[in-house]
């Protein structure tokens, strides 16, 4: 029935711990009662007490909008003493409630009450008025999980994109994320660097390329209140220009305008931009492997970023897709294989226009042009011991001896008198034309241009063969020019005429043996021949020696570029890095894109075999130059001088003829010029035989550039030429092969160089015409000029010259020798017509009218005629 009339004072909310709140309940007076509460002091028995207590109430609410809904509620009545001691003021109490959920709103009231304890009497509570209403939020606790799917958006070079989710029990209000970021090198601790951040994603960004990162991350509720870290992520950075993302952790593809190279970095298209597709590169995720190369261009695997121009470019055209591929033969044409696609499949053979099948109908035509081809090439071999045979002088003696069998054409009168005035003018035409040919071809024409076309031919040697040293022409199966043919006399130019592939489908091994044996066998017809001839016959020995040592002096000054390089070009590869498996496409020869240079039996005897001819051609023949010069060393000197008319023999006359091809178009100081050229002109053609470069490389070229600077040079200084046509056209053939070079330089088009070298080649055959006029101008107006140097009957006139000078002592005694043949022919002529006059009157008079009408005068009998009647006792010649 009573009320006490004492309040609660200083209601306070204390946090002491992350999940636990403290009552702080300060009162100021003790008069409070509590219905159906013990009393603490039961134990006692004490009567007519009264104990202090409190009654408080909590209840767990939320907040929705601006007003706070009742969730749970609970009440606790404790005594006042049972709180003594529990706080530090001594007029306070303290009670704490545990396991309150973190970051929660929550209302508290307090009432205090008096308990009496009487004797026998039931216990009596009086309360007081309850407190104010007291809202407080507990603190947040540490989170209990670890953030969960821990993984990158994207990995760059030098930053990473970062994504979680929050924890599954975040204890509170997530406040933010701490990211623990360490850098492994070497697989030990780099670089360690913790970030924070409210959101749950976060660019790292300062990275090193190409390391290994240890990533934790956790979160927090509060200002610190941390929860556990994740498990550890690795992450490995990417090269620059790359890119990965989650669920290809393990391969970084390469960003737009990038491809991935087969050593997994970033490489510009821009390098390669040549021999790609127009618009190509213009997505992610660009490999070497799914480079668009356009048609026209190969590469030796689809890991290899070199891009090769093919020779042939139809024989590029690819006919599928190269994607995810890992056969280069996917990238030529239909029927086509090997390197630059220059091999065909089975029952294919090679062709300017691709790879065609051989019909039973092609086999035989090629059977007969292989046929054809043979014979021409015996033929060639033929005329060349005719020559030898004719020059020596062996074929006239043969017809002597075949005319000595046949009985000399006798003296009939009816042919004697059906001779008529034509036959002497015919004999006058005839001798009139051999005069010209004889005298005016051979001294003009052939004097003025014989050395000038050796000066062209070695020309065209170095020119054509400067041409396929950059752009791989040499093996493009395209037919050779007929002056390239003619120039280079290859046997394989001249199988590429007669087409003859599907009878006989040969290739550089096939051409080095033709190029060396066919020159052999020649030169071993030649020994047969002057064995021969010379064991039947001393007559003709030292003729037949001169003329077969210059018929294969001949023979050497024209093939010996082209058999050298083609020997040298057996020993040239190309490697091919990252190659696919196939031996081939590894390493091929340079002149025969079909031939693997890989260890194999053909491979190994080709070897050996070039490496014998090495011998026999390109060294040995210089050293047989070197050897003749050396031993008519002698006789050239004196040949050369003023005295030779006086000093050298007749019998040293002929033994110099041996070696005229040698020694005829150089002056006395410079007669060992043609072993010079010999050498010069193999360096300038086959300089890149010397030097293994890779493809492409300009160190040949810039070889060549500088030795045709010091051939110019050479040329200059020992002016070796008779004659200064010669030298001049001799000194702008070099300098013509100075753009030439150059255009390998500049790496121009194949329309632009064909259309260059035209021009060259038209520049050349200009000035060997011009400069052959000039020079026959000029020594006609030198000889008829009084100031042209005297002949003093010693020193040999050019054989340049067509000046009339003065005869000599041998060709004085030749005109008397002819002229008194002449008069003993008038003196017989005379006789025979006395005796056809006592013939004439004795005949029949029927006759003599037809006897009178075949008559011919003294004065107008031809030669021809007394040579026919008088073919049993010629006269002999008068000799001086």
């Amino acid at each position: 029935d009573k009320q006490s009339s004492l309040l609660v004072d200083g209601l306070q909310v204390v946090p002491y711990f992350d999940i636990v709140s403290r009552i702080d309940l300060r009162t100021k007076e003790k008069f409070v009662a509590c219905d159906n509460f013990r009393s603490p002091y039961r134990s006692t028995k004490s009567d007519n007490i009264s104990v202090l207590a409190f009654e408080i109430t909590l209840k767990h609410t939320i907040q929705m909008g601006n007003s706070f809904h009742e969730i749970t509620d609970a009440t606790v009545c404790v005594w006042a003493v049972e709180l003594d001691g529990q706080c530090e003021g001594a007029d306070s109490f303290c009670y704490a409630f545990e396991n309150l959920l973190p970051a929660q709103d929550y209302e508290v009231t307090i009432r205090p009450f008096h308990a009496f304890f009487a004797a026998g009497k039931n216990t009596e509570y009086v309360f007081g008025p309850r407190s104010e209403r007291m809202r407080f939020r507990t603190l947040d606790g540490h989170p209990f999980d670890t953030p969960r799917l821990l993984r990158f958006e994207t990995v760059e070079a030098r930053a990473m994109t970062l994504l979680w989710e929050e924890p599954e029990d975040t204890n509170g209000l997530i406040s933010g994320y701490e990211i623990r970021v360490i850098g492994l090198k070497n697989e030990t601790v780099g670089v360690e660097e913790n970030q924070t951040t409210p959101q749950r994603f976060r660019v790292i960004d300062g990275l090193e390329l190409q390391t290994l990162y240890e990533i934790k991350i956790r979160a927090k509720t509060g200002i610190d209140n941390f929860g556990p870290y994740s498990e550890s992520l690795f992450v490995k950075t990417c090269t620059e220009n790359m890119r990965k993302v989650w669920g290809n952790q393990d391969d970084c593809y390469a960003l737009i305008g990038f491809f991935k190279n087969s050593a997994g970095d970033a490489e510009s298209c821009d390098t390669v931009s040549y021999g790609l597709q127009p618009g190509s590169c213009l997505v992610e995720n660009t490999t070497v492997e799914n480079l668009p190369i356009q048609s026209g261009y190969w590469r030796p695997s689809f890991q290899s970023t070199n891009l090769l121009p093919c020779p042939d470019p139809q024989f590029c055209a690819q006919q599928t897709s190269l994607t995810n591929s890992s056969d280069p033969n996917k990238q030529c044409a239909m029927f086509h294989r090997g390197v630059y696609c220059f091999d065909c499949v089975d029952g294919f053979v090679i062709s300017e226009s691709g790879c065609k099948f051989c019909s039973d109908s092609e086999e035989n035509a090629h059977s007969i042009a292989l046929w054809f081809y043979v014979i021409i090439i015996i033929l060639v071999m033929l005329i060349g011991i005719l020559q030898i045979m004719c020059a020596s002088g062996i074929v006239n003696t043969l017809q002597d001896r075949r005319n000595k069998h046949c009985n000399c054409i006798q003296h009939r009168g009816a042919n004697a008198r059906t001779e008529t005035k034509s036959s002497s003018l015919v004999k006058r035409i005839r001798n009139a034309i051999g005069i010209f040919f004889g005298k005016v071809l051979k001294d003009c024409f052939v004097g003025y241009f014989k050395v000038k076309f050796r000066i062209l031919f070695g020309f065209f040697q170095v020119f054509y063969s400067l041409r396929p040293s950059f752009t791989f022409w040499d093996i493009s199966y395209q037919s050779s020019s007929l002056l390239e043919m003619v120039t280079s006399f290859s046997p394989g130019d001249l199988a590429d005429q007669f087409d003859i592939r599907c009878a006989f489908d040969y290739d550089h091994y096939d051409i080095l043996l033709l190029y060396t044996l066919i020159p052999l066998v020649f030169v071993g017809f030649v020994f047969i021949l002057h064995v021969n001839f010379s064991a039947r016959s001393s007559k003709h020995k030292q003729a037949l020696r001169r003329e077969s040592i210059n018929t294969v002096l001949y023979l050497t000054f024209v093939i010996y570029p082209g058999v050298s390089g083609v020997i040298f070009a057996t020993f040239q590869c190309i490697d091919f890095e990252q190659a696919d498996g196939n031996e081939i496409f590894k390493s091929t020869l340079s002149h025969d894109f079909r031939i693997s240079c890989g260890s194999s039996k053909e491979r190994t005897f080709a070897l050996i075999y070039a490496s014998v001819m090495v011998f026999v051609f390109p060294v040995g023949i210089f050293l047989m130059y070197a050897f003749l010069l050396r031993r008519y060393r002698a006789l050239v000197l004196i040949q050369s001088g003023n005295n030779d008319a006086i000093n050298l023999a007749d019998e040293d006359k002929k033994r110099l003829k041996t070696i005229e091809f040698l020694t005829e178009p150089y002056t006395k100081n410079a007669y060992w010029f043609e072993a010079y050229e010999l050498v010069r002109k193999l360096v300038q053609s086959y300089r890149a035989s010397f030097i293994q470069t890779s493809s492409g490389d300009i160190v040949p070229e810039v070889i060549s550039l500088n030795f045709c600077f010091i051939a110019v040079l050479n040329l200059v200084c020992w002016k070796p030429y008779k004659e200064q046509g010669d030298f001049w056209f001799a000194l702008i053939s070099l300098i013509l092969l100075l753009p030439m070079i150059q255009l390998n330089l500049v790496g121009i088009s194949r329309d632009g160089f064909n259309d260059a070298s035209n021009t060259i080649i038209v520049l050349e055959f200009v000035f060997m015409f011009v400069i052959a006029l000039c020079q026959g101008y000029y020594n006609s107006r030198v000889g008829s000029n009084d100031t042209r140097p005297e002949y003093d009957g010693r020193t040999a006139p050019s054989s340049n010259t067509c000046i009339i000078l003065p005869p000599s002592e041998e060709e004085m005694m030749q005109m008397l020798n002819d002229q008194l043949e002449q008069m003993a022919e008038s003196k017989q002529l005379k006789g025979r017509i006395r005796e056809l006059n006592d013939k004439i009157k004795e005949m029949d008079s029927k006759n003599k009218h037809i006897i009178q009408s075949s008559y011919t005068p003294p004065n107008q009998t031809d030669q021809q005629h007394d040579n026919v009647v008088d073919c049993e006792n010629p006269l002999p010649i008068v000799t001086a």
